[in-house]
């Protein structure tokens, strides 16, 4: 932010001001202009930013400040109405131009009348249910981008316009009121407490910088919020750069199992599928962190899915030893055959494969299994006696 707009001032009404908004309203007119000669309909929505909680980024100039601390007055004194309609001059008063003029919401209305776009009015609606109708650190992180809640809320601000197009033809399958949907998707959204921290410490890092903070003094992440458990550490790790943020996960994961937390454990392991739902890693690595809590049958189900992507010999072997364990030996043969089409030197898949046989009483077979697992393994365990065991078994 510093590199871009430091020292580039713009007052309201000054020219260089005027030469801005006419830009958008250019800009604007023309991509609104080439949106219907094509017949593509258009949704568009007012824009919206902290007033409540964010003073002028320059309060010095233009009376941006005053004009702020007479709106917080107002605000104290209950007068709301009064106050909203300050804070929008405080704001545009800010020379600073983080946040969007009001002239660009009346260029945005006026262009979607003229162009017939589909108006969604996310300012006002931000109002109705932010607290005394003024949007404040309730609904955003910082100046001008949404927090979760608010984010929510402007998807299905969106999501009902186009309905009210009429472009979207099918029906769904099951139809649910649009309050059950945003219940479901908060209760199903692949986010974990980690990335919740790990936003907080970058959005503490962002505005411990210019224009948030305009001294030459920069405050350590870790003194601003000193981290308090494993999860903080992990999350402070990742915000400066010091851990990937998968590598956090993983951690964080590992942690939970050791603490036999499956719920939580279970969480982070979805947030890395549902980033990385291509590639197998991720399923193997809950496949056996289910596994090291014992829950069988839920790693069993995440194998096939592991399976079902890519086969491949991990996957494989875990669902022909979890055959084996029910007394499956067959299907166990099947599993552990293929993973050694994948792998044929993996002692454990070697291994389970001549249990399999035991099992089957197909006693030549496992007698040539356990010997290529010894030749891999000599001090695989258990693989010796066992040889022993069925020697001179014909």
């Amino acid at each position: 932010m510093e590199s871009l707009a430091k020292d580039k001032l713009i007052p309201l009404d000054s020219d260089l001001y005027q030469a801005g908004v006419d830009q958008f309203e250019h800009n604007m007119n023309y991509i609104l202009e080439e949106l219907k000669g094509n017949n593509i309909p258009v949704v568009i929505g007012t824009l919206v930013s902290n007033l409540l909680n964010q003073p002028p980024f320059i309060a010095e100039k233009s009376g941006a400040g005053k004009t702020f601390e007479t709106a917080e007055k107002l605000y104290r004194d209950e007068k709301f109405d009064e106050a909203k309609i300050e804070f929008l001059k405080a704001k545009d008063l800010d020379e600073l131009r983080f946040r969007a003029p009001e002239s660009f919401n009346s260029i945005i209305k006026d262009l979607a009348s003229k162009h017939g776009a589909s108006l969604i009015q996310i300012d006002s609606t931000f109002n109705v249910v932010s607290r005394n109708g003024i949007v404040g650190n309730d609904l955003m992180t910082d100046h001008l981008h949404p927090n979760l809640a608010g984010y929510n809320m402007m998807s299905g601000l969106f999501l009902e316009g186009i309905l009210k197009l009429g472009v979207i033809k099918e029906k769904p399958e099951v139809a649910l009121d649009s309050k059950v949907l945003d219940s479901l998707s908060m209760v199903n959204l692949p986010f974990s407490k980690l990335d919740s921290l790990i936003s907080d410490y970058r959005l503490l890092g962002i505005k411990s910088q210019w224009p948030f903070n305009r001294s030459n003094t920069k405050i350590p992440l870790e003194k601003m919020r000193p981290p308090v458990n494993y999860i903080d550490s992990l999350a402070l790790q990742s915000a400066q750069g010091e851990l990937k943020w998968d590598e956090a996960h993983i951690k964080a994961a590992n942690w939970f199992v050791a603490q036999n937390d499956e719920i939580r454990a279970s969480k982070e392991f979805e947030v890395l599928i549902s980033q990385f739902h291509y590639t197998t890693k991720f399923y193997n690595m809950y496949a056996d962190a289910l596994m090291q809590l014992k829950l069988y049958e839920k790693a069993k189900v995440i194998l096939l899915q592991s399976y079902a992507i890519s086969p491949g010999a991990y996957a494989t072997k875990w669902l022909g030893i979890l055959a084996l364990s029910e007394n499956k030996a067959e299907e166990g043969k099947k599993w552990l055959s293929e993973s050694i089409n994948y792998d044929a030197r993996d002692p454990q898949a070697l291994y389970n494969l001549a249990g399999a046989y035991i099992n089957l009483k197909d006693f030549n077979s496992a007698k040539i299994y356990l010997g290529k697992c010894l030749e891999v393994d000599p001090k695989f365990p258990g693989a010796r006696e066992l040889n022993s065991q069925i020697k001179n078994i014909k």
